[in-house]
């Protein structure tokens, strides 16, 4: 069956709608291609290059996103372990009896987060 829808189309030009012999539809593209105007082609070969540009621009767009995504989380998870950190020391220096002042020195945490803790 392939092979006659084959010779069909060598011998005619013309691709059936229901030919599924392989390689047809690559054949029924540039068929298509061949029967276009100039001016048709020149603005159908655009549209595949503009198709190939905007998928490289999301393509990058996307990694850079990644990319800005995953150093904007490290630096919040340094400033929160740092943060983390303070309060635990400023927890125990609470605890040991240290005064509010000396406690706000250390840890650089404002009164109201140290009456919290």
């Amino acid at each position: 069956m392939p092979l006659e829808q084959w010779i069909y189309f060598l011998s005619t030009s013309e691709i059936p709608e229901d030919a599924d012999a392989p390689g047809l539809q690559e054949a029924r593209e540039k068929l298509k291609l061949s029967t276009m105007s100039r001016e048709e082609q020149a603005a159908y070969h655009r549209y595949l290059d503009d198709r190939v540009i905007l998928a490289d621009q999301i393509y990058t767009a996307r990694g850079e996103g990644k990319l800005e995504g995953r150093a904007e989380g490290r630096e919040e998870g340094r400033a929160e372990g740092k943060n983390e950190a303070m309060r635990t020391i400023a927890a125990a220096m609470k605890q040991a009896g240290e005064t509010m002042e000396k406690i706000a020195a250390y840890t650089h945490l404002s009164p109201d987060e140290i009456a919290e803790l």
